[in-house]
């Protein structure tokens, strides 16, 4: 389906919608990503880890997710605080997705109570980074394999979408589809549906045993942890989850 939905589907869906629990919450953030059986890194966990607990913390729209490209892209693994404690972040720049033209920027910070701890599993920076790294080296191999899908049998058509004139890849979208014949990410857009659809994902795997895993859950989750249990100011909030009225915001806020 198209990113943008119809109206009525949209207000079908904030109406419905509830809020994920702590428990949801801390159990996402520990999911394992890899099988313990066999130590094999599960991919398609790893993406939509990512991705769910990117909308949960930073309010993320999946729209929001959808356009985040790698050229508008930037980590700061070495970046220190105000204080001079060292909080790495990632900063995705783009461009509001409701006010047409207007910049806006998400920071995916440090979630670590003092200095950075590469090993905290509850650091949102960790576990987009953990993803970033895969990612790179994926598309690593895509340019230099002679093997399988790579770019070495692209035709003349896919090359030119691929591949710059100086012979390296292309920025491209930042969160990726996920291939299971080759277990790799490839080098194009994850669809909008499976960015919406990482909730049901985790229903599944987690045995959360929800009715409904929505997208919209995220936000309102966001909104009503940071208006009843932070007391962040709403205004503040919506410049995060890109709300242009306080009503359609305050509809975010579940009272729970």
């Amino acid at each position: 389906g198209s990113i943008h939905k119809k109206g009525e589907w949209r207000d079908h869906v904030t109406e419905g919608a509830g809020t994920f629990g702590l428990n949801h919450v801390m159990s996402l953030f520990n999911a394992a990503t890899v099988d313990p059986d066999t130590g094999a890194l599960d991919k398609l966990a790893l993406r939509n880890k990512a991705i769910a607990c990117v909308m949960i913390v930073i309010g993320g729209h999946p729209i929001d997710l959808w356009k985040m490209t790698e050229e508008e892209f930037e980590d700061r693994p070495n970046h220190e605080d105000r204080h001079n404690v060292h909080r790495p972040k990632m900063i995705f720049r783009g461009h509001h997705n409701k006010v047409h033209g207007l910049a806006v920027s998400n920071v995916i910070g440090c979630g670590c109570r003092e200095a950075h701890d590469p090993e905290n599993p509850l650091c949102l920076y960790n576990v987009v980074k953990a993803y970033t790294v895969v990612k790179d080296a994926d598309d690593f191999l895509f340019l230099t394999a002679r093997t399988g899908h790579c770019v070495a049998k692209l035709g003349a058509k896919q090359w030119k979408k691929h591949m710059t004139e100086d012979n390296e890849l292309k920025p491209t979208s930042f969160f990726r589809s996920y291939r299971h014949d080759t277990n790799k990410y490839v080098h194009s857009r994850c669809g909008d549906q499976q960015i919406r659809d990482v909730f049901k994902y985790w229903n599944e795997r987690l045995d959360w045993d929800l009715e409904v895993a929505q997208a919209a859950m995220a936000r309102k989750t966001f909104a009503t942890m940071g208006d009843r249990f932070f007391g962040f100011p709403w205004r503040e909030m919506m410049k995060v989850t890109h709300h242009q009225t306080e009503t359609m915001f305050k509809k975010y806020i579940v009272e729970a």
